[in-house]
C-alpha cells in the first residue's frame, strides 16, 4: 500500500491524506479476515461518527477477499508502475481500474467517492494523487547508481510537472510543495547551474499554479 517512505518535513497533511487510503483497505481487510460472518459495522458504532465510518467500511468490504489477495494485489500494482516507463495523470472519468490501483485499493476508493457531490470528478482526482503517491515511494526505493540514475531522472521529472495540480487540488500546501519540488531537481536537474535555472522555471509554475487555486477559490 503507498506510503512516501521519504524523509520528507514533519506535518505535512498530504502524507495523512495518503495514508487514508492504505488505512481503510487494511481496515476493511482485516474486518473481512476476522469477523464472524452475522457481525456487521452497523451493530459496533453507538456514535454518530462512528455509524458514518462504519457505513464506509461496509462499502469498501470485499466479499471473502483474503489478506493473501489484498497483498497479493499490492504487489502486482506496484509492479505495474514500477515497470511501465512513464505513468501519465489521467484525465476525465476513470471508468476502469488502472494496473497501479489494487483491487482493495480500487474498492476502497469507489466507496469514498460514491457519496461525493462529482463522484467521476472526485475518483479521477483521488486515482490521480494515489498514482503521484506512488511514484515518490518508488523514486525513494530506487537506488542511487549509475545504471538506475535515468531512471530516477525520468520519475523526478514526471512528478515535477505534476506538482502544480497537487496545489490546484489542495492535495499539498505551497511550503511543502517547494521542499518537495528542490528535493525533486536533485535527481531531475544533476548538473547545479542547470539546476539553478530549471528551480526558477518550476518555482514560476508553482506560482502560477496558486494564482489560479486562488481565483477559483476552495474545491468543491
Amino acid at each position: 500500500m503507498a506510503q512516501v517512505l521519504m524523509s520528507l518535513p514533519a506535518g505535512r497533511k498530504w502524507i495523512v491524506a495518503l495514508g487514508a487510503v492504505a488505512v481503510a483497505a487494511m481496515a476493511a481487510a482485516w474486518w473481512t479476515h476476522s469477523s464472524p460472518p452475522e457481525t456487521t459495522w452497523q451493530e459496533k458504532p453507538d456514535t454518530a461518527a462512528g455509524q458514518a465510518a462504519s457505513t464506509q467500511a461496509v462499502a469498501a468490504q470485499p466479499q471473502g477477499l483474503q489478506l493473501t489477495e489484498v497483498m497479493a494485489g499490492q504487489s502486482e500494482a506496484a509492479k505495474a508502475l514500477a515497470t511501465q516507463p512513464a505513468v501519465k495523470p489521467i484525465d476525465g472519468p476513470v471508468t476502469e481500474r488502472p494496473a497501479f490501483v489494487s483491487p482493495m485499493e480500487w474498492m476502497v476508493l469507489k466507496g469514498t467517492v460514491s457519496q461525493h457531490p462529482h463522484p467521476e470528478r472526485e475518483l479521477t482526482r483521488m486515482v490521480n494523487f494515489l498514482r503521484f503517491t506512488k511514484q515518490m515511494e518508488l523514486l525513494e526505493t530506487l537506488p542511487r547508481t549509475a545504471d538506475v540514475q535515468p531512471r530516477r531522472q525520468a520519475l523526478a521529472n514526471e512528478l515535477l510537472a505534476d506538482l502544480p495540480q497537487r496545489l490546484l487540488n489542495d492535495e499539498m500546501p505551497m511550503k511543502d510543495l517547494r521542499e518537495t519540488q528542490a528535493m525533486l531537481l536533485q535527481d531531475a536537474e544533476p548538473d547545479p547551474e542547470r539546476r539553478q535555472a530549471r528551480a526558477q522555471i518550476e518555482a514560476r509554475r508553482l506560482e502560477q499554479a496558486l494564482s489560479t487555486q486562488q481565483a477559483k477559490g476552495p474545491r468543491p
